[in-house]
């Protein structure tokens, strides 16, 4: 036996580690000592590595790798998968390639990596398929992301840019030096602190929450799953129905105008269209008050919850939070809107510890201390002869090639899709084959 001594780290989304290499064999990962990774999550890592169920060499499609593209989509889902050396599996590519770019055009040729099968940048699977197919002629590519994709659209319309969910959050030591009230839409669930795009040295998150609330800051949970408290956290949970965190918003923008608590000034100042707002939250443009009363029979929680929330917010300086998935939903970038005209009515906005972001529930190193600073990454090439379709309309788009629809202010036509390339794992290699069994 030959134990390598040798210093081996590496990193995932899920933390850096250090691992025990023996005879070649991944034997043990540990995460980065006093790094607050999971040392369960990263422990686990040599029985993937070595899984019985991992495809270790490319596997072709006996029907394919006998009739080429003639066979279509014959046999799939029945037939026998070969194993085929990697030269074979580049000329297959490569033939495919050339002769889709050929017969169909770049936009036929569909670059579908989402990113997350790899956390480095040298190694970044988008980025390398962007890369190639742009090099190759062009692709259709996709817009935006599923993390806070509907943000992505909406933000900018509002705010002027998506730094609000991206990277310009406030620190959790300003909250502890100037905040009285944290109250996070969605919540803070410790879970999700494990992951950070691309990886991270330090999860930092469990150990800035508890000074915030050593401090004597006040926490209010808001969501149907008592799992996002973080352990040891004494917060106020409100339990809502799920998908209802606009109603709850919009009834505490209400109480700030009909209390005298909004701040007008801070309203003419810096907003647009507040006007119109204040006639709706109070009923005069459509005659539906949108009362604390009224909230409780859509969000199904008890008015004095409701109003002990409006008691704290009202006064001291309050960080407002929503965590990204309230936006993935139908209508979910209403959430995130009201938010922002909660923060408005309160006028805490660019004051310490006061204000909102999006996305402290929602991933480690999400605070500005955290989030700045150089990220290595690989440069991109021009997509000329392709186009861009929506991140979460690939199926409808290979469904319904030539279909039209509505993006971000804009007509969007899918593109004929004839190949499809997918890092970790290719689900169909022609998108007519998926066409063909939706209508079987």
């Amino acid at each position: 036996m030959v134990l390598n001594k040798s210093a081996r780290t590496n990193l995932t989304h899920w933390g850096a580690f250090s691992v025990t290499v023996v005879d070649g064999r991944l034997r043990k990962a540990e995460p980065f000592e006093g790094s607050g990774a999971d040392p369960d999550m990263i422990g686990a890592l040599p029985s993937f590595v070595h899984s019985d169920r991992r495809i270790d060499r490319p596997h072709v499609r006996r029907s394919f790798l006998e009739a080429g593209p003639r066979a279509a989509g014959a046999g799939r889902g029945r037939d026998e998968m070969i194993p085929v050396d990697w030269a074979t599996a580049l000329d297959l590519v490569a033939g495919e390639l050339r002769r889709v770019y050929a017969d169909h055009g770049p936009t036929s040729v569909f670059g579908g990596s989402y990113g997350w099968s790899s956390a480095g940048r040298f190694h970044h699977a988008r980025t390398l398929i962007r890369r190639f197919l742009a090099a190759a002629g062009g692709y259709t590519d996709q817009t935006s992301n599923y993390s806070w994709g509907t943000a992505n659209a909406i933000l900018p319309h509002i705010l002027g840019s998506t730094d609000a969910v991206s990277h310009a959050a406030t620190g959790w030591e300003t909250i502890a030096s100037d905040g009285d009230v944290v109250v996070a839409f969605g919540g803070l669930n410790p879970k999700n602190w494990r992951v950070t795009s691309g990886g991270a040295g330090f999860h930092h998150m469990p150990e800035a929450i508890a000074k915030v609330a050593a401090r004597g800051v006040r926490f209010t949970i808001i969501s149907p799953h008592a799992d996002d408290i973080p352990p040891g956290l004494d917060a106020t949970l409100i339990w809502p129905r799920p998908n209802s965190d606009t109603a709850i918003i919009l009834a505490l923008a209400h109480e700030a105008v009909v209390s005298g608590r909004a701040d007008m000034a801070f309203l003419e100042r810096y907003t647009s269209g507040h006007e119109q707002f204040v006639d709706y939250l109070t009923g005069k443009s459509d005659g539906i008050a949108n009362t604390l009363d009224w909230a409780t029979d859509i969000a199904d929680v008890p008015l004095e919850d409701l109003t002990t929330l409006w008691e704290m917010v009202q006064q001291g300086r309050v960080m407002l939070s929503a965590a990204w998935s309230l936006q993935r939903a139908d209508h979910g970038e209403q959430s995130f809107w009201a938010l922002i005209a909660l923060a408005a009515m309160l006028g805490q906005i660019g004051l310490p510890g006061g204000g909102f972001y999006f996305g402290y529930g929602s991933m480690n190193g999400v605070e500005a201390s955290a989030r700045r600073g150089f990220v290595p990454s690989m440069s991109k090439l021009s997509n000329a002869h392709g186009m861009s379709i929506p991140v979460a309309s690939f199926t409808d788009a290979f469904l319904n090639p030539g279909k039209e629809i509505a993006f971000n202010g804009k007509t969007v036509r899918y593109p004929d899709v004839r190949l499809v390339y997918w890092a970790g794992g290719n689900p169909f290699h022609h998108a007519q084959d998926l066409r063909k069994v939706e209508a079987a």
